[in-house]
């Protein structure tokens, strides 16, 4: 899908592909739709050809500590901690690192601690120090609309966004909270840095804990 980039998981991608929104109980990885690295491909051929079970991962460790980042692929065990696989790729351990996040750029999250355990979802991890780790300000919307355009489920998540520093949860549901699927574009693009993906996703699980 050239030039739709950034997309969410499968029924966002279905959607760019086939320009149109998958219906009340369809399946995008049933209409032949699927996410998958080439690891989980493997793994997949090793369950069935050998009957072993997926317990490691392949996890690709971003180091941008370093003037020149470094990218090392690492097997990691499901279970132990993401620290054991930091200290196998860096001579200096935990030295230097300001911020640890698991996941990728878009939908990874900060750990408050290297001592986290690697999951089966854990594809990569991003060292970070200094002022890179550093939290970009966020500043008043400036009504440009990237966030709506680009969001995959045709909401407008800096409305959302508003209604719910407001705590006005009614509204932030008829607006659509509800359909956010976190792929975190919206905050993406934004150039005001709102944290966009992270209060509509507060939004959400609001709305579905307190059956508004």
């Amino acid at each position: 899908c050239p030039n739709c980039y950034p997309v969410g998981d499968e029924a966002e991608l279905y959607s760019a592909i086939k320009k149109r929104n998958l219906k009340p109980g369809e399946n995008a990885i049933g209409k032949g739709v699927f996410i998958v690295d080439i690891y989980t491909l493997y793994m997949v051929s090793k369950l069935f050809e050998d009957c072993v079970a997926d317990v490691d991962r392949l996890i690709s460790v971003y180091d941008a500590t370093q003037n020149q980042p470094i990218v090392t692929n690492v097997v990691g065990r499901v279970g132990t901690d993401i620290k054991e696989i930091i200290q196998s790729v860096r001579s200096s351990g935990l030295l230097g690192i300001r911020k640890v996040v698991a996941g990728g750029p878009m939908r990874g999250i900060a750990l408050g601690d290297a001592l986290a355990p690697i999951t089966k979802g854990l594809k990569s991890v991003i060292l970070f120090k200094n002022r890179i780790a550093e939290e970009p300000r966020e500043i008043a919307c400036i009504n440009c609309g990237k966030c709506q355009a680009v969001c995959p489920k045709n909401i407008s998540p800096k409305d959302i966004d508003m209604f719910t520093e407001n705590f006005d949860m009614v509204m932030a549901k008829k607006l659509g909270a509800e359909e956010c699927t976190k792929c975190g574009c919206c905050s993406y693009v934004c150039p005001s840095k709102r944290h966009l993906a992270q209060r509509i996703s507060y939004a959400k699980d609001y709305i579905k804990d307190k059956g508004i």
